[in-house]
């Protein structure tokens, strides 16, 4: 590769570093949002999260496209270590940035999926019983039926 070229990739790694920084941010703060945000705020939140997936998204096929075209590995790994040894500190210390974050933003998105089904089973259960369905799927989030009340006796 040539310096433009070298330039053109750090320039492109920079961007996605930058946008995944962001994200991963936004994953962090999204516990917090999921438990105690009202949902006018967990949507406005949501989308902009989606903007963010897909403007890294658009950056990721910019970084293919100028990886194939200059035949370059695709793997984040590979195109550090082919990096490193053509001697762009540059890029691959943005390379290595970004391949951090991925894993962090991965694992940060698996802790909020965990969080999401657990929201999605407590709410389908309060559903059930407050539907009166809940026999049907398990007898014990019934309430007890309730006996006659005691008859009523004067001064007690």
């Amino acid at each position: 590769m040539n310096t433009e070229s070298d330039l053109n990739l750090a320039g492109l790694l920079s961007q996605a570093v930058e946008l995944a920084t962001e994200l991963l941010h936004i994953l962090e703060e999204e516990p917090r949002v999921l438990t105690g945000c009202e949902p006018i705020e967990i949507v406005a939140f949501s989308q902009r999260k989606e903007g963010l997936a897909e403007q890294l998204n658009e950056i990721e096929k910019r970084r293919c496209d100028f990886l194939t075209a200059n035949k370059l590995p695709l793997n984040l790994i590979a195109l550090g270590e082919e990096l490193r040894l053509n001697g762009n500190v540059a890029a691959t210390n943005l390379c290595n940035r970004l391949q951090q974050i991925a894993i962090a933003c991965m694992e940060a998105n698996r802790r909020n999926g965990v969080l999401v089904e657990n929201r999605l089973r407590y709410t389908r259960r309060a559903l059930s019983i407050i539907t009166g369905h809940a026999s049907e799927e398990d007898p014990s989030l019934t309430y007890p039926k309730r006996r006659k009340p005691p008859p009523f006796r004067a001064g007690i």
